[in-house]
């Protein structure tokens, strides 16, 4: 149930918003010839992952919906005002990819991609965190309109990786079953 409300939320934003650039400078390559398609969304995902950890807020700017809201790993909602400013504390460092690919997940205007990443910590140990980004397709694009990060415990990194929809314990397949497309989802 708050799937499909959250999914709801996310159509009507977006479909409210007038533009999906503040301006005519998003011409960045990774946001030029998007497909439909898992493929595209995973390219966004590896851009993303680099222009925020190198300070590119301009990229990030151009990919973020002006209505963009997060779950923190730390549980506090932001905005995307908190997000560019999180990159821009990165500004001049160096990007190393970790090779950690998303799952991607289509349905139909809308994609999920959910994973795991970890990275050091400010004490120098190894943080996990489980990822979901909710991005719309809409004029030949895609762009992020929520996130969601949440830490993941040493008894959750022990247990098998279960194929779930952003940080709850909710099948995959259960949601799949009760719609199967981003039109029926909000008609709902």
């Amino acid at each position: 149930m708050r799937i499909r409300f959250f999914v709801l939320c996310a159509g009507l934003a977006f479909s409210t918003h007038p533009s999906l650039f503040a301006d005519d400078s998003c011409n960045s390559p990774s946001l030029l010839n998007q497909d439909h398609d898992e493929a595209t969304i995973q390219r966004l995902e590896d851009a993303w992952s680099a222009a925020y950890s190198t300070g590119d807020v301009e990229f990030e700017r151009c990919l973020l919906l002006p209505s963009y809201s997060e779950v923190k790993r730390n549980g506090k909602v932001g905005n995307l005002t908190d997000e560019l400013n999180g990159a821009a504390k990165n500004k001049g460092k160096t990007y190393t990819p970790s090779g950690a690919k998303s799952e991607v997940s289509m349905y139909g205007d809308v994609a999920v991609a959910h994973g795991r990443f970890s990275y050091p910590g400010p004490d120098g140990k190894q943080m996990t965190t489980r990822s979901s980004d909710v991005y719309v397709w809409k004029d030949a694009g895609w762009r992020v309109i929520y996130s969601h990060r949440h830490p993941l415990t040493t008894i959750d990194r022990a247990l098998p990786q279960q194929r779930t929809i952003f940080s709850e314990r909710i099948p995959l397949v259960a949601f799949l079953e009760s719609t199967t497309s981003f039109e029926s989802a909000t008609m709902r």
